[in-house]
């Protein structure tokens, strides 16, 4: 699975290993935008009738998404420039609450108006947004002339796109990340014919460039030097998942081809929003295996979004015995805390942060486990807040955060963190879960885009959580 900032029906992130990406149903280019009747933070009734003769660009983003952060600084600028073009910005969050928007509009002097709504309300389902940030750049007819979706959109191309709608047109992506992950996964790189041999070798050799392509897609998500289309390119990975589907059948007879067929199979009907299919697909692969990593981790996306929430909870556990890691084993704990099973969510992090292999990142699992204690305390279960909670505690256990920043006078359920702002532990040594680089070397930028995420997403939840305890 890519590394998008998706919000599953669980309203998790699972960092489980890899799987399929599911589709992005986004507006067509070159067709008219769905209308919405939206209501900003102040109050007042948007609608897409009350832009028409207006190019619209709409950036939809969460406070909790790096490369949404990263690439505000070039909305604003834009969006100031384009002012006297007339051109319109609307931003809408569809995770966070009102409050959370306002205050982080006004922290970054956003002036454009900002929507709160929720990933299940009529314009995120009519927009199809699964990922963050994605911007749409609608004509003044009222047309969609670009779809950006999943990473940061440098103000180039955005000021391309607007320039092109203006004349009812649709600017073209240039970008050489984007001609790389089409070389990639060219169909003339893979033989789905001759004997049985050849057909397997080259499905595997697809299968692996799809994974590959997944993986460039996550290492070029907050580098604006390499923009790319994430639509085209889970267009490309999925025909080319099809015709290793199609080769393979007539050929797979042993077990191990057996369960690569069923594990495209289940992959390709996640990447058609076809959940209980891959279910049974990712099962029957399991059957064969039962510990494929690959398998395992699609069928917890797709239980997630059947909404079998147990279903989660055991193939979570099952995998982070099978592939133990800092991420792997903080998935039950964050599994059962969406179903609201604090006993076995606390029971889950206390394991973690008595395990020797994790000592350095312990008084961060404690953190989060009074953060999940908490959310019962403010009775506003959801995983959200308990996602914003982790974070919270994990920026106020760096030391570069400092006490300033936290609440002079926070309700009962935060004071635990108080002890993490104020240096009464020390740092751990690395700064996050061990496994998330996955063996890249990671660059002084995305170092510091690491710092800047957590600590402003603690201090978007500091104020969320004062406002609801």
């Amino acid at each position: 699975m890519s590394y998008s900032f998706r919000v599953a029906s669980l309203g998790l992130v699972l960092f489980l290993g890899s799987a399929a990406s599911a589709a992005v149903a986004s507006p067509a280019i070159g067709r008219p935008a769905p209308s919405f009747a939206l209501t900003t933070v102040d109050g007042r009734a948007v609608t897409l009738a009350s832009f028409l003769g207006k190019t619209l660009v709409i950036n939809v983003w969460g406070s909790w998404c790096p490369p949404c952060r990263l690439e505000t600084p070039d909305l604003v600028a834009e969006a100031d420039a384009q002012r006297r073009n007339g051109v319109a910005f609307l931003g809408i969050d569809t995770t966070e609450t009102a409050a959370v928007v306002r205050a982080y509009a006004a922290a970054k002097g956003i002036a454009y108006p900002q929507v709160a709504t929720t990933s299940r309300s009529a314009f995120a389902r009519d927009y199809g947004i699964t990922n963050y940030p994605t911007t749409i750049v609608i004509d003044p007819s009222g047309i969609v002339r670009a779809v950006h979706a999943d990473n940061i959109l440098p103000r180039p191309q955005l000021h391309a796109y607007i320039v092109a709608a203006a004349r009812g047109e649709t600017a073209p992506l240039a970008s050489a990340e984007q001609q790389k992950l089409d070389a990639l996964l060219a169909p003339g790189r893979f033989a789905f014919d001759g004997d049985p041999a050849t057909v397997l070798a080259n499905v595997r050799a697809a299968e692996q460039a799809i994974e590959d392509a997944d993986a460039e897609l996550d290492d070029a998500m907050i580098d604006p030097a390499r923009d790319h289309d994430l639509i085209a390119t889970h267009a490309e990975e999925d025909a080319l998942r099809i015709r290793a589907i199609a080769a393979l059948e007539p050929n797979a007879q042993a077990p191990a081809d057996k369960a690569l067929l069923a594990r495209l199979q289940g992959d390709r009907a996640v990447a058609e929003a076809r959940f209980a299919d891959a279910v049974t697909s990712y099962e029957a692969a399991l059957a064969i295996d039962s510990s494929d990593r690959s398998a395992l981790s699609g069928l917890a996306y797709a239980l997630s979004e059947t909404g079998d929430d147990a279903g989660v909870v055991r193939v979570a556990t099952q995998i982070a015995a099978l592939f133990p890691s800092y991420s792997t084993e903080i998935a039950p704990a964050r599994a059962n805390a969406a179903v609201g099973d604090r006993a076995a969510t606390l029971a889950a992090i206390a394991q973690l942060a008595g395990n020797d292999r994790w000592r350095s990142l312990r008084a961060v699992a404690t953190g989060r486990a009074y953060a999940i204690d908490g959310n019962a305390y403010v009775n506003r279960p959801g995983p959200r807040l308990i996602d914003s909670a982790e974070i919270f505690a994990s920026a106020l256990y760096d030391d570069r955060f400092g006490a300033a920043s936290a609440p002079q006078r926070p309700s009962a359920p935060w004071a635990p963190f108080l002890h993490l702002a104020q240096g009464r532990r020390t740092r751990p040594k690395r700064f996050g879960p061990p496994d998330v680089a996955s063996g890249r070397r990671r660059g002084q930028e995305e170092k510091a885009m690491n710092l800047e995420k957590y600590t402003e997403r603690a201090r978007g939840f500091i104020q969320s959580a004062q406002g609801i305890a």
